[in-house]
């Protein structure tokens, strides 16, 4: 699958996860630094950008595969820090979601792999009740 349909079916998988965990979800109808915004049933709502990545790959005989997730806009320049709320990884052939806070520092390229017990994005697994919290 092409950068471009991954990226379009993570989007959507990653609102159907958050519909699962009683959001409601809406796309930007005009070009915008985020992707969905979600609200949940008092209305708070926040913006999510969301990243995915099709498959973990292994780069070398003596890595372990791993997801990689592109953090920077198609043209390389980075996001801003209000351009949206949280960033969601997500990691589709293991159906895993990172939920990250954009005041978190990524790199432009962040990785996990799915073996690695002390990843540093396991703190952030499947965190979506992060999301009540802003």
């Amino acid at each position: 699958m092409d950068n471009l349909k991954s990226g379009a079916v993570g989007e959507l998988q990653t609102a159907c996860e958050l519909m699962r965990h009683d959001w409601h979800v809406s796309r930007p109808e005009t070009p915008a630094p985020f992707d969905l915004v979600a609200t949940n049933r008092n209305g708070h709502s926040v913006l999510v950008q969301v990243k995915s990545s099709e498959m973990p790959v292994r780069e070398s005989d003596k890595r372990s595969p791993r997801y990689r997730f592109h953090t920077s806009r198609n043209n390389g320049v980075t996001y801003k820090k209000n351009d949206f709320h949280f960033w969601i990884l997500f990691a589709m052939t293991h159906s895993v979601w990172f939920v990250i806070p954009s005041r978190e520092k990524l790199k432009s390229t962040t990785s996990w792999t799915p073996s690695g017990v002390n990843d540093p994005l396991e703190k952030w697994r499947n965190r979506f009740e992060l999301l009540q919290k802003v």
